[in-house]
């Protein structure tokens, strides 16, 4: 199936050149902050599965669920248990990679934010965008959005989801 897909063969390429680092890092308890394609990339490299799933593709805002475990933990403690995050991707996590806590869910995100280690975080949403970065993103990448949506219409602010970057150097990296 992989086969005939130039970009989910490069995927493959990528994540064989990248796995003894990120082995490296996490046996030596390295800060890591996968986010969105660094997301499946340690979702595969821990037996999880990535796929074209239609059901989680998304470009815009969504809402985002923590789970108990993400209201307890260091990282996400301060946020509130839903909040708005940006999207923007076709592939998606669809099997739980093995040794991961769920951290946080969507209803068009199952696997939103996994934790494989004290300092190894993956999310599928982007935390270092605003509001403004994927309007102008998607206004830079026409066809992105289905024809006659404008960016304006499906992208909401997310400064809870924002705040985890600043989260994950002063709790994790610091």
């Amino acid at each position: 199936k992989d086969e005939g897909d130039a970009s989910r063969m490069t995927a493959h390429t990528i994540l064989a050149r990248v796995e003894p680092l990120v082995a490296y890092a996490l046996e030596n308890s390295f800060p890591i902050l996968g986010v969105c394609f660094g997301h499946q990339l340690m979702a595969e490299m821990h037996g999880g599965k990535v796929e074209n799933d239609a059901e989680q593709t998304k470009a815009g805002s969504y809402d985002v669920e923590l789970t108990e475990e993400g209201k307890n933990d260091v990282l996400f403690s301060d946020l509130p248990q839903e909040f708005t995050a940006q999207y923007g991707h076709h592939d998606s996590v669809t099997t739980m990679p093995r040794g991961t806590i769920l951290l946080a869910k969507g209803e068009a995100c199952r696997f939103s934010a996994l934790k494989y280690s004290g300092t190894a975080y993956t999310m599928q949403f982007h935390p270092e965008l605003t509001r403004e970065d994927v309007i102008r993103r998607f206004e830079m990448s026409p066809g992105y959005l289905p024809e006659g949506i404008e960016a304006e219409s499906v992208v909401r602010a997310s400064p809870e989801a924002t705040r985890l970057l600043q989260n994950f150097v002063d709790r994790i990296v610091g």
